[in-house]
């Protein structure tokens, strides 16, 4: 628990994530605030920005520059595949799933005396579930909750949208740089 009040701590997620200002539905944008806050205080983090992006291959990165990098290069892309003639992206689909898809790790690790460790949820429970249900709970529409849902190889749910499938690969090949600057075995291997 943060100890910070809930605007307070809404406030915090809004400086910790400029890119909320690519959404253009306020009531979207808002969710985004809300579920972060409330899994920051549902989590053992003092800051989110303290959450590593994994707890144990990459913990020296936070959960928090991991989901800028994928909300930004996830636009990079929408943009290069519209300039191209390809289909049409939906930006507030687009960015709204970006800075959700990892929401959830704020429940699934903890710190420990060691460092960071994957917590009982984190080992339990299936990665992006929390994020999704939030994202549901908030009202956000059946095309985010799917990227959320559909973005992890750990999910059944394969991307059946544009904006899903390029999260989902924007998330893998970010993971496979760090990994791959880390000497870890890439994703790309696994599967």
């Amino acid at each position: 628990m943060s100890g910070r009040t809930p605007e307070a701590r809404r406030a915090r997620v809004r400086e910790l994530l400029p890119e909320l200002a690519y959404i253009a539905n306020d009531a979207w944008r808002e969710a985004v605030v809300n579920i972060w806050a409330e899994m920051w205080e549902a989590s053992p983090w003092a800051d989110p920005s303290d959450c590593p992006k994994h707890a144990t291959h990459v913990p020296d990165l936070d959960n928090v520059t991991h989901t800028r990098r994928v909300t930004q290069q996830a636009l990079a892309i929408a943009g290069v595949i519209e300039s191209h003639g390809g289909e049409v992206i939906d930006r507030d689909v687009l960015v709204t799933a970006a800075l959700l898809h990892d929401v959830s790790k704020m429940l699934e690790s903890e710190p420990g005396p060691a460092g960071p460790r994957p917590s009982r949820t984190g080992k339990l429970v299936q990665h992006a579930v929390h994020g999704a249900a939030r994202a549901i709970a908030h009202g956000l529409p059946d095309e985010v909750v799917h990227v959320v849902v559909g973005h992890t190889y750990q999910s059944a749910t394969q991307p059946a949208t544009p904006e899903a499938v390029i999260i989902h690969y924007v998330d893998f090949m970010d993971s496979d740089l760090l990994l791959l600057a880390r000497d870890h075995p890439l994703f790309a291997k696994r599967r």
